[in-house]
C-alpha cells in the first residue's frame, strides 16, 4: 500500500489527508485504505461478509498448516484480521505503515479486551522487526505496492523471521483483474465513480489517480502497484526460499483459480536456508558418542603409500618447507587446470585438456555453484542424495524434482520424458549402490538426448580405484561433470581441495559458475601428489573385504535390517523405520550417519549407515558397545586368507 506523491516537493502534505498520511519515522507520504468514515474506500471494500470469509479461511489454513500459533499480520489496517485471530487464541503481532490506523486499531482491541501487539512501521524499509520467531506471516491486500525490488526483499525478510516449517499466506489480485480496487460509493455523489486506471505492459504496473474530495473540491492522488501473473508470483515466492503448498481462490481451498477469481491466495512453507540446510549443520547437532561411526578415522593408515608419507615427501622437496608454495599466487592458472590436467588424465587413464579440469575448495564448493548448470530450469535428484547442491539451488529460487529411488530402472523411467534440466547423482549412493560404467553411460546418453546435464558426485568413490570412476565417460558424452574430493580414505578434508572433470561441451560453463583461485597452492600440490601415486587403495580394499561381512553378520544378529550395497565400500546401511535403528545405536553409544537430504525432504531418515571399524582397537570397542543389545554377547570373527577382489 505504499506510494509517494511525486507531484509535491519534500515536506508538502498532499491534499485529501483522509486517505494520505506521513509516516513519522521516514518522512514519506503514503496512501492507505484504512481510514474510517463514509467516503473511505477501504471501508467499502472491507465488508462484514468479506471479513467473515477471510477469518474462516485464515483460521482453517493456520490450524492445518502452521507449526504453532505465533502470527504476524503485515499491513494490518484497522486490525480486523489481527483481532479475529486473537479471539481464536492466536498470539498476534500486527504491523502497518500508517500510525493513525495503528492507534485506531489499538483502541478497538482495548475496547474488546484483546491482546495484540501493534507496530507502526514500514515492513519493507531497513528497520529491524521487533518480533520473535513466527509460525505464520499474513500478507493480505498489500503485496505489489512500491518499487519492484522491495517485493523480493519483503518476502526474504518474512522467511528469515519464520520458524522451521513456518508458513506464508500471501493474497494478491490476479493478473487479469480490471484494476478497479476502489469501488464507487453509492449514495455519495462526490465519490460516485471509480478511479481511472491504466496498465503499463512493459513494467507490469497499474497506475491510477484516486479522486479525493476535500472542502467540496476534487483532487487526484497518484498510486501504482505491480500486477503479477500467478506464475510470476509463484516464481517470486520460490526465489525467496519458500515451497508453495497450496494455491487457493477467493478464500477457498476448494475453489480452483480461474479467470473469474477476484483474489488468489498462496500458502507457502519456508525452507531451511544455508547453512541450516547443508550437511555440515546436522553434523554439528548430533551429540558425542563413545564410538563415532559416521566416518573412518583408521582408513588413511591402510593406504599405500600413506597420505602422511606423501605429505612429508612434498614438504621435503618444496623450497623453504613449503613457504614458496604458500606464497605463490597462481593468477596465470586460476583453476589449476594447466598444472593439473596431465596428472588427472594419467591417474584416470584418459585424455583431458586443461579446460576440462577445474580445482576448487572441496566438493562442497562445487555443489554450491553447479546448480547453475540447470540454466534456471528444475533440478532432479534422489530423495537420498547429499543435498548441498539442492539446498543452494532452492535458496536461489530453483525448482526441485525428487526421485523416490536412485536405481537404474527408476532413472531410466524419469529420463524418458524429463521435466528437469539438471540431474544430480551420488556415486556411490548413500546405501552403497555403484552402477557399472556401461549402465551409467546409457543413462547419461539418455539425459543428453533430452538436453539434461548430469552432475555426478564421486566424493565417496575412490575405494574401487580410478579405473572405476565416471571420469572415464566425460569424453564419450557431452553433458557430464564428475566431482572428486580428498576426504574419504585420503583423510585430507581439511585441505579443502576438490576437482571437477567435465565433458568438453560443459567445461567452459563450469568455469562460468565456479570462482577462480579457490584452491591454495599447498592444497593443490598435495592433491596432485596423491593422484600421482595412482591406486593407493589395494591394502584398504583387502581389509574392507575381510571385516565387512563379519560386521554385517553381527548387526543382523543384533536385530538391524541391512540394506544391500557394493562390497567395496567401508559402510553398511540399515533400515531406520520411525528412527528405530538410530535409537538402537544411541542406546549402545554408537553414532551413525544420517543422509544429508535435500531441504524439501521433510520426513525422518528412512535409512542410516555406519562406517565399519577397521583397526583392531575400534573393532574391539564396537563389539563391546553392541554387547549392550545382546544378552549372550556378540562375537565378531574376522576372516583370513586370500581375498577375491
Amino acid at each position: 500500500m505504499i506510494s509517494t506523491d511525486p507531484s509535491r516537493g519534500p515536506g508538502v502534505p498532499p491534499s485529501g489527508s483522509q486517505v494520505c498520511a506521513r509516516f513519522a519515522k521516514t518522512g514519506r507520504w503514503y496512501i492507505h485504505h484504512c481510514v474510517v468514515g463514509p467516503q473511505a474506500p477501504y471501508q467499502q471494500e472491507k465488508t462484514a461478509a468479506r471479513t467473515a470469509a477471510e477469518m474462516a479461511y485464515l483460521r482453517r489454513t493456520l490450524c492445518k498448516a502452521a507449526p504453532g500459533r505465533r502470527v504476524l499480520d503485515i499491513n494490518c489496517g484497522l486490525g480486523d484480521r489481527a483481532m479475529g485471530l486473537a479471539e481464536s487464541a492466536f498470539h498476534v503481532t500486527a504491523m502497518d505503515v500508517c500510525e493513525t490506523s495503528i492507534e485506531l486499531a489499538r483502541k478497538r482491541a482495548a475496547d474488546r479486551r484483546l491482546a495484540v501487539e501493534w507496530l507502526a512501521m514500514d515492513p519493507t524499509d531497513g528497520e529491524h522487526w521487533p518480533v520473535s520467531r513466527l509460525d505464520a506471516v499474513l500478507c493480505m491486500h498489500s503485496f505489489g505496492w512500491g518499487p519492484e525490488a522491495l517485493q523480493l526483499r519483503l518476502l526474504r525478510r518474512i522467511r528469515r523471521h519464520l520458524a522451521e516449517d513456518g508458513i506464508l499466506v500471501l493474497e494478491h489480485v490476479p493478473f487479469w483483474w480490471d484494476g478497479r480496487y476502489f469501488p464507487a460509493v453509492q449514495g455519495e455523489p462526490e465519490f460516485d465513480r471509480s478511479p481511472e486506471t491504466e496498465y503499463d505492459p512493459v513494467t507490469g504496473r497499474v497506475r491510477a489517480q484516486i479522486p479525493i474530495f476535500e472542502n467540496g473540491q476534487e483532487r487526484l492522488f497518484p498510486y501504482e502497484f505491480r500486477r503479477y501473473s500467478l506464475a510470476e508470483l509463484v516464481a517470486l515466492v520460490r526465489e525467496a526460499g519458500f515451497a508453495v503448498k497450496e494455491i487457493d481462490s477467493d478464500l477457498s481451498s476448494e475453489r480452483l483459480v480461474t479467470t473469474a477469481s477476484v483474489k488468489t491466495e498462496i500458502v507457502a512453507r519456508s525452507l531451511p536456508a544455508p547453512p541450516a540446510s547443508l550437511a555440515v549443520d546436522d553434523w554439528g547437532k548430533q551429540l558425542p558418542a563413545e564410538l563415532d561411526l559416521r566416518y573412518a578415522s583408521d582408513e588413511a593408515e591402510l593406504l599405500d603409500p600413506a597420505p602422511a608419507e606423501l605429505w612429508q615427501q612434498m614438504m621435503e622437496s618444496a623450497a623453504y618447507s613449503g613457504l614458496e608454495l604458500a606464497g605463490h599466487y597462481a593468477v596465470d592458472d586460476p583453476y589449476g587446470g594447466k598444472r593439473g590436467a596431465a596428472v588427472v588424465a594419467e591417474h584416470f587413464g584418459c585424455s583431458l585438456d586443461s579446460q576440462q579440469v577445474t580445482f576448487a575448495a572441496g566438493v562442497s564448493a562445487f555443489l554450491h555453484f553447479l546448480g547453475g548448470l540447470a540454466d534456471g530450469g528444475p533440478i532432479a535428484a534422489s530423495e537420498i542424495v547429499h543435498g548441498d547442491l539442492e539446498a543452494w539451488a532452492v535458496n536461489h529460487g530453483m525448482a526441485l524434482q525428487l526421485i523416490p529411488r536412485d536405481d537404474a530402472e527408476t532413472l531410466r523411467s524419469v529420463l524418458q520424458v524429463p521435466r528437469f534440466s539438471l540431474l544430480h547423482l551420488d556415486r556411490p549412493t548413500f546405501t552403497g549402490g555403484f552402477p557399472a560404467l556401461d549402465e551409467l553411460e546409457e543413462l547419461i546418453r539418455l539425459a543428453s538426448a533430452s538436453g539434461v546435464n548430469v552432475v555426478i558426485d564421486e566424493a565417496a568413490a575412490p575405494y574401487p580405484g580410478p579405473a572405476q570412476s565416471a571420469v572415464q565417460l566425460v569424453n564419450r558424452v557431452n553433458n557430464l561433470v564428475v566431482l572428486r574430493g580428498f576426504t574419504k580414505a585420503y583423510s585430507w578434508g581439511g585441505l579443502r581441495v576438490g576437482l571437477a572433470v567435465a565433458s568438453p561441451a560443459l567445461a567452459a560453463r563450469v568455469r562460468e559458475l565456479v570462482p577462480p583461485l579457490q584452491t591454495g597452492e599447498l592444497a593443490l600440490e598435495a592433491a596432485l601428489s596423491v593422484l600421482r601415486a595412482g591406486d593407493v587403495f589395494a591394502r584398504l580394499r583387502t581389509r574392507i573385504y575381510l571385516v565387512k561381512p563379519a560386521v554385517a553378520d553381527l548387526l543382523a544378529r543384533c536385530g538391524f535390517k541391512l540394506v544391500s550395497g557394493d562390497a567395496r565400500f567401508p559402510w553398511i546401511s540399515v533400515e531406520n523405520q520411525d528412527g528405530a535403528a538410530e535409537r538402537l545405536f544411541d542406546q549402545c553409544g554408537i553414532r551413525c550417519l544420517r543422509p544429508a537430504s535435500p531441504p524439501t525432504v521433510a520426513h525422518a531418515a528412512k535409512v542410516v549407515r555406519i562406517t565399519i571399524p577397521l583397526s583392531e582397537a575400534r573393532i574391539a570397542l564396537f563389539k563391546r558397545l553392541l554387547a549392550r543389545l545382546s544378552v549372550e554377547g556378540p562375537s565378531l570373527q574376522i576372516a583370513s586368507g586370500p581375498v577375491r577382489q
